[in-house]
């Protein structure tokens, strides 16, 4: 798969020939970084007008270049197999060749590496040497970027936790006595990011956190790997990084708190389309069924898919809840099962990015009418009323159906609204006496896959 620190490489070597390509008449200083075009999965800079999208021949053409052993070439031969610098016509119609395919590739297509950094460092070096050039500088550059990411498991979604990212690039020479092949310069081009990802990842978290003093430190470590350059290839002298540190968790947790957000302001109403495409994508078949894990996960993947566009499942989720009259026979279902999957998630989130321990919670609430008897007459003369919240640890969310985790929920709230019920005849239910019904509830609900890990109340109160 092509690596993900190789397409900055990609973006600037297609600024750089996109430049090339506006005209050959001078040789002006470096410009700084040009605007970038949106819409295609390589963001081409800016030089004029997009550059199209690829065609097949153009593909074809470009692995025409892949034969078996070009590896072992000189960097000299093949360079010139590929951009005859001293062919004017035939050295523009490859570039524009390589401009279409490189801004326009995906990553994810299986000749990435060969088209995007072996292309790309063999375009990079022969603009050098086109005669009539548009150059900028007389040595080719190489741009790329180190990166180090930890990542955690949310009911087996992989989820990014922390990156910390090094933007780079230098000049080099390329010593063509030495007979440099292709794959020995890509692999030493390629060695100065690896060599920097392995520095950043032996750095402690609190120090990778400090973006200043990390690209100062960065930076020099860069000289010191560029200065050791050899085997056909030195340094030119001139070098740039840029380094950032990311935790996406903070806006993940923005996210979340969005989601489940809906108004029940009257002035909301849904279509039929909107009920129809919620119940589609968040009701899945046999979902009772399904491992509480991948359920959790289906949901949340559902919602976040498409949150921003109004004609999208997110909006059309928000639009329902917003306005979804307690009789419809949807409506336990989407505000309850659906709205628990989506607390667990990101309840479960939570715990991974801090590494602190954190249980799911489930709120509730109680009211149990007093009676007594007036000359034979059943007269409500008092209630107990309140509310309260429990917490609960999946124990295997692969092996816990949702149909379980449900009935868990369901039976610690019936369970002690029957022991509430039992106790408050007698007349002396009490804020104390309650809690213990409640964990008497929970611990009796609890089952290897989901157990009950504590209680407590929001209010509780004995009216007479």
């Amino acid at each position: 798969m092509f690596h993900k620190k190789k397409q900055t490489t990609v973006l600037l070597l297609i600024s750089a020939a996109i430049a090339a390509m506006s005209g050959c008449a001078s040789s002006p200083a470096r410009p700084a970084q040009p605007e970038a075009v949106s819409g295609t999965r390589y963001q081409a800079y800016r030089w004029g007008k997009p550059v199209e999208k690829y065609t097949k021949a153009d593909y074809d053409f470009l692995l025409s270049f892949q034969t078996e052993g070009y590896g072992k070439l000189p960097v000299e031969e093949f360079n010139h197999k590929v951009l005859n610098w001293e062919d004017e016509e035939e050295y523009h119609k490859t570039e524009d060749i390589l401009a279409r395919v490189s801004a326009t590739l995906s990553e994810e297509d299986e000749n990435a590496d060969f088209i995007l950094v072996t292309l790309g460092n063999t375009w990079n070096e022969c603009e050098k040497k086109h005669f009539n050039t548009c150059e900028r500088e007389k040595a080719p550059w190489h741009s790329s970027q180190a990166l180090y990411e930890t990542y955690g498991d949310v009911f087996g979604d992989k989820v990014l936790l922390t990156g910390a990212y090094a933007d780079f690039s230098f000049d080099y020479n390329l010593d063509t006595d030495q007979k440099l092949t292709v794959r020995e310069r890509d692999d030493l081009l390629d060695s100065i990011g690896n060599k920097l990802e392995e520095y950043m990842m032996k750095q402690q978290a609190g120090a990778l956190k400090e973006e200043e003093k990390m690209e100062k430190t960065l930076s020099s470590h860069l000289t010191e790997l560029l200065k050791s350059l050899d085997g056909g290839i030195t340094w030119g002298g001139t070098a740039d990084l840029d380094y950032y540190w990311d935790t996406p968790y903070d806006f993940r947790q923005d996210n979340g708190s969005e989601a489940t957000d809906v108004s029940s302001e009257d002035s909301f109403s849904y279509t039929k389309k909107q009920y129809n495409l919620v119940m589609e994508r968040f009701k899945p078949q046999n979902y009772e069924q399904m491992s509480v894990s991948e359920y959790n996960r289906t949901i949340y993947n559902a919602f976040i898919d498409d949150t921003d566009d109004e004609e999208g499942a997110g909006y059309a989720y928000e639009m329902v809840m917003a306005s979804l009259s307690e009789n419809d026979k949807n409506w336990t279902y989407l505000h309850d099962t659906v709205q628990r999957a989506l607390d667990e998630y990101h309840t479960r989130m939570t715990e991974v990015y801090t590494g602190e321990k954190t249980d799911f919670c489930c709120t509730g609430d109680i009211y149990v009418p007093l009676i007594e008897d007036v000359y034979g007459d059943k007269v409500e003369v008092g209630s107990v009323d309140g509310q309260y919240e429990f917490t609960y640890r999946i124990t295997d969310a692969a092996k816990l159906t949702v149909q379980e985790r449900e009935e868990f929920i369901n039976k610690v709230n019936q369970k002690v609204k029957e022991l509430a019920e039992k106790e408050a005849g007698k007349g002396t239910l009490d804020e104390a006496g309650f809690k213990k019904l409640l964990e008497s509830a929970g611990e009796k609900a609890s089952t290897q896959y989901i157990e009950f890990t504590g209680c407590s109340l929001g209010y509780f109160e004995v009216y007479r």
